[in-house]
Parts: structure tokens; sequence; C-alpha cells
């Protein structure tokens, strides 16, 4: 599945002299997850790769290619309704219907 991303890093792994152990406490993770990124049966989530990239001195991006991880999805702001309250005249009476 993520073959690349964990070939990436298990790679800068070894090149910065971590083992698997090491590099899972550094991110506060098991050693079973480290294992699983590098076989490519799972991968880090997205908002640990910058802590991932910082410990193994790897771009950030070359992670999010390697892991095919999609762009953030865009925030969509609602609008805003205006109460209607404002919109009533304090000189106009409420208008009720009654059954």
């Amino acid at each position: 599945m993520y073959e690349t991303l964990g070939r990436l890093i298990r790679e800068r792994r070894e090149v910065v002299g971590l083992d698997q152990k090491g590099l899972a406490a550094q991110l506060s993770v098991g050693q079973q997850a480290v294992s699983g990124w590098e076989r490519g049966r799972s991968r880090p989530r997205r908002a640990m790769l910058a802590s991932l990239a910082r410990v193994l001195a790897v771009d950030g991006e070359a992670l999010v290619e390697a892991g095919k991880y999609r762009p953030p999805a865009p925030v969509v702001r609602q609008p805003s309704v205006p109460s209607l309250a404002r919109f009533r005249s304090k000189s106009s009476p409420r208008i009720g219907l009654r059954i």
C-alpha cells in the first residue's frame, strides 16, 4: 500500500542512526507502528509528518508525496445568518398567530 513511504522512512531512519524503537520513542508511538510504516502496511497520521520529517532530517513534502496523502480539505465557512430580532422595529408590535 505505502511501500514508497516505508522505504523512505527506513532509509532515513538508518541514515540518522536510529533503530525502530528509538524512532518510535522520539515520536511517542509504539515500535510496532514504525514497523508497519516501514513495511508499507500503514502510514503515520498526517499531523505527525512534521515531527517525522524533523527527526529523519527529510523534507516534509517528500513524506507527503511518498505517502500519497491527499491535500488538506479547504475550510468552508458557512455564511452567518443574521438574527431576525434586529430587524424588528421597536415601534411595531410583534404579530403572532393565535389558533
